[in-house]
């Protein structure tokens, strides 16, 4: 597992996710979200979607949960298919955020991995 951790200056997004995943493997991901002057917070519609290296959707798009998590806090446990070709692909958050002064922030942020041949 990695963690990454992006600062827009608006925003500080921590990211954790696996780096390899076999074929046909479960794999969690989760993300938290906090922002500059309102601290951790929910976003409206979250969403977890998964790209292959042409920029090409491989799933439907998932919905986070908070189950067990705090404020702001989302994971996703996703399988991917045996059938998926072996390389990089890209996990991008997003959903939106109206802060305290109603100012509306639309979210979005990629994380790369690598999916490999071979039993989960």
């Amino acid at each position: 597992m990695a963690t990454t951790i992006v600062d827009t200056g608006t925003w500080v997004i921590n990211l954790i996710h696996p780096t390899v995943i076999q074929r046909g493997q479960t794999s969690r991901f989760k993300a938290s979200f906090k922002h500059v002057k309102d601290g951790f917070v929910d976003l409206t519609t979250p969403t977890l979607k998964f790209y292959d290296g042409t920029d090409t959707q491989v799933s439907t798009t998932q919905t986070p949960n908070q189950t067990d998590l705090g404020k702001g806090e989302y994971k996703k446990d996703f399988t991917f298919s045996n059938t998926l070709a072996t390389g990089t692909y890209v996990a991008e958050w997003g959903g939106t955020y109206t802060d305290t002064d109603g100012i509306a922030s639309t979210i979005f942020i990629r994380q790369t991995f690598i999916i490999k041949s071979g039993k989960a």
